[in-house]
């Protein structure tokens, strides 16, 4: 999965508004803004600081919906991952 897709999935699902990222992680919402839309490949300094600016369960789930791909819905073991990253880390089996 394209890291773009992965953060906006991160910041819709933990409903992150854009500025308030740009404002946590100093970049531009302009920025935010071209690499959320995917029109630009943000440099990596700059896509670091906006993963960095994420709260620790959101920037939890960002890694694992982007090392996961588009099967991380459809794959158990990534299910569980997904399911404590929701709860806030609390896992119940």
């Amino acid at each position: 999965m394209h890291m773009n897709k992965a953060f906006r999935l991160t910041i819709e699902k933990f409903n992150i508004r854009a500025v308030d990222i740009a404002k946590a992680s100093g970049v531009a919402e302009s920025d935010v803004s071209r690499f959320l839309s995917g029109k630009t490949d943000s440099g990596y300094r700059k896509v670091d600081k906006l993963i960095m600016a994420l709260p620790p369960t959101a920037k939890d789930y960002f890694w694992l919906v982007y090392k996961s791909g588009d099967s991380v819905f459809g794959v158990e073991a990534s299910d569980r991952r997904l399911a404590v990253c929701e709860s806030g880390g609390k896992y119940s089996a």
